[in-house]
């Protein structure tokens, strides 16, 4: 190949007297290097589709559960997501939350095939004796439906009144949890509210906030009557995915009406901006507020954008399938700590259902899937 040389400003072909010339390299500057690098570029990009859909395939067809619900891109998060030493959960909280988990997995009996008294249902009922079923509801509206109900439970250490929302488990419920506009929040301004003064600033999602307003009547005028029947018994709300959004707004309200509730909730989709997270987390200090999350789940993460933010109380459970042990559950700190939930990154989307189910058993049908 010819070398070219500089002589007076232009290119010549030739091999003039070195003494007089110097050569000029082709294809140097910035120009090709900047075509080296995108060319770099698209193929590891095109190098990490291919490999994660070859992963993908891979894992749907293994034997085992852990590895057939994995994400390449999702493990290689994994090796570098923040990590902090996490505390877990002590024994008695870990009972409570598998009996919340029976509670919940109860509601999704609602409205059909039903719940029958004294406490009977296709699910779980025959695990929780100590039962008396009060009311069920179902409040349709033309775009959100809430369903649930409200029972006694008799057990001597620690009796309560549980309020049970249901996921969601219908178009309607779809629908709500999809309507990503927001609208103002106006908390129970009573003397027992936090500062008496309602929560300033706060913006809620619509879709949730409806659903509960269509249930509210029923919900608020028999926990009235049995709060007055049963002094002694705690108010419990709780509730998974759309149903966990719901108990957090039910939980509020009743605590500005001074029934001093307990709210655990599971899956919980965030309910709220920045405002409404510190107003629940003030309402609910030195009190109950657990919020289960579990790993892979992406419910938890969303709605994402327009302010949306965690109210606090989130327990991790760090175990992927069924069954988790107390030392698999930890306590995360503030809000949104990256160490859990929020942290995950990568939507794995082969574990989205599972993932979302399990919670100590698997949600969201009204029969006895415990594991």
């Amino acid at each position: 190949m010819a070398k070219y040389y500089v002589l007076d400003k232009r290119f010549v072909a030739g091999e003039p007297e070195p003494k007089d010339l110097e050569p000029v390299e082709p294809l140097s500057g910035p120009c090709g290097t900047r075509r080296r690098w995108l060319l770099t570029a698209l193929l590891v990009a095109a190098a990490l589709v291919v490999a994660e859909v070859a992963y993908a395939a891979f894992n749907v067809l293994a034997a085992e559960d852990q590895f057939r619900t994995s994400s390449l891109l999702g493990n290689l998060y994994d090796l570098v997501r923040p990590r902090s030493v996490a505390t877990p959960v002590d024994t008695a909280v870990f009972a409570s939350l598998q009996q919340l988990a029976l509670v919940n997995a109860a509601s999704y009996c609602v409205p059909t095939p039903g719940i029958s008294n004294p406490f009977e249902c296709e699910s779980v009922c025959g695990f929780l004796p100590t039962f008396e079923l009060v009311t069920t509801f179902t409040a349709d509206g033309l775009s959100t439906s809430c369903s649930g109900y409200i029972a006694l439970d008799h057990d001597a250490t620690a009796p309560r009144i549980l309020v049970v929302f249901r996921g969601s488990h219908s178009i309607a419920d779809a629908l709500a949890d999809i309507d990503l506009v927001q609208t103002s929040y106006v908390a129970a301004a009573t003397a027992s509210d936090v500062g008496g003064v309602g929560c300033a600033g706060c913006v809620v999602h619509e879709g949730f906030y409806k659903s509960y307003m269509e249930a509210s009547p029923v919900v608020l005028e028999t926990v009235a009557n049995l709060t007055a029947a049963y002094p002694d018994y705690t108010l419990v709300s709780t509730g998974h995915s759309l149903g966990g959004a719901v108990a957090v707004l039910f939980g509020v309200d009743a605590h500005g009406r001074g029934w001093a509730p307990q709210v655990v909730t599971f899956g919980e989709p965030r309910v709220g901006n920045g405002a409404f997270a510190d107003y629940v987390d003030a309402t609910f200090a030195g009190g109950v507020l657990q919020r289960v999350t579990h790993l892979h789940d992406p419910v938890p993460r969303v709605p994402v954008g327009l302010g949306y933010r965690h109210h606090g109380g989130e327990l991790y459970i760090t175990k992927g399938p069924l069954e988790p042990g107390a030392s698999d559950i930890v306590v995360c700190d503030g809000q949104e700590s990256a160490a859990c939930s929020a942290g995950e990154g990568v939507i794995r989307v082969l574990e989205v259902l599972r993932a979302h189910l399990e919670y100590f058993v698997t949600l969201g049908f009204c029969s006895a899937l415990l594991a």
